[in-house]
């Protein structure tokens, strides 16, 4: 019991230090938590990367505009350039999409889209023409479905946000940022429903993933923020495998103990809540050889009943023996 009540007292201070109150009544969506936005230029790039991969698929499109509107050309040739430029890149890996991305998103809702980086200078007057297409026929639309999803998170981060950051805060043994986390909703998210690029943090998350609605959209936004607040336990993982001398079954193991945790601590707020990667099937179609060393190893830890250290190097060990 000795762990449980030093994780009881870390997590009091943690909240106290935060200037959060425990009590339930007092809860209140508390905006430096996340920065919410629903920008026109971010969502006019996705959709045209998301149309462009329904292309190569081989997908029917829906012709919305008058094939005499002037502007259908301009967005007809946007997806002919997102289809042999674009979508080849990683949303999420590729350095000239991490760039394009952070200006799209600082440019939020500005009528002209301008640019300093000669690097995708190409991208921007291709989009920049795209514009008023999407303005006029699909923007609208997207914005509101957005907005929607914004609404209907933020009562399930009044209820529980400020307890998760500092349960997830004790857990990574790492403060919540100063500000608020950047959070861009938007039609498409990558295969994956949402990202999160770093330097600055930003999260981008779909508000249209069937994988993000209802109670689900707690997590994902919380999972991606964990991509900022786990590298102590990445490294750890990283060391204890150079000091054991061996090599995991999988590089991404540390995703899967985020996964993990992000999942169990939501799953405290939310009765009879499914994690989401037990709704999505990731323990089977993923990493089937890791949840049930995760429930031994890490489940304890997240309970306050080993030690960080402890709970590091038993996974460690488990992980690497369920190769032999």
């Amino acid at each position: 019991m000795k762990y449980l009540f030093i994780s009881a007292f870390i997590l009091v201070t943690a909240i106290k230090g935060l200037g959060i109150s425990s009590h339930p009544e007092a809860s209140k969506y508390n905006p430096a938590i996340f920065d919410f936005h629903n920008g026109f230029w971010i969502n006019l790039h996705h959709d045209l990367y998301q149309e462009a991969l329904k292309i190569k698929a081989g997908e029917k499109l829906n012709t919305i505009a008058d094939p005499g509107d002037e502007n259908t050309n301009a967005w007809e040739t946007a997806l002919n350039f997102y289809l042999k430029n674009a979508i080849s890149r990683n949303l999420l890996f590729d350095e000239k999409m991490g760039a394009l991305k952070d200006i799209l998103e600082s440019a939020e809702n500005d009528r002209v889209l301008h640019s300093a980086a000669d690097s995708v200078n190409d991208y921007i007057k291709v989009i920049s023409a795209a514009a008023p297409y999407y303005r006029k026929y699909l923007w609208q639309k997207q914005q509101d479905i957005n907005q929607k999803w914004i609404n209907s998170l933020k009562p399930l981060l009044a209820k529980s946000g400020d307890l998760i950051i500092s349960e997830l805060s004790v857990i990574y043994q790492k403060p919540w940022p100063k500000s608020p986390m950047r959070v861009d909703v938007t039609n498409y998210a990558s295969w994956a429903g949402a990202y999160t690029t770093v330097e600055p943090v930003r999260i981008t998350a779909s508000s249209v993933d069937t994988a993000n609605q209802n109670q689900a959209s707690l997590e994902v936004v919380f999972h991606e923020a964990s991509h900022a607040m786990c590298y102590k336990m990445k490294n750890d993982i990283e060391l204890q495998c150079l000091k054991q001398n061996v090599v995991l079954p999988r590089k991404d193991f540390w995703h899967a103990v985020l996964f993990y945790t992000t999942g169990e601590v939501i799953k405290r707020h939310l009765p009879d809540y499914i994690p989401y990667a037990d709704k999505q099937g990731l323990w089977i179609r993923a990493w089937p050889m890791y949840i049930e060393l995760l429930r031994k190893d890490w489940l304890p830890y997240i309970n306050g009943k080993t030690s960080y250290n402890a709970a590091i190097v038993s996974l460690v060990k488990d992980a690497a023996n369920l190769k032999k």
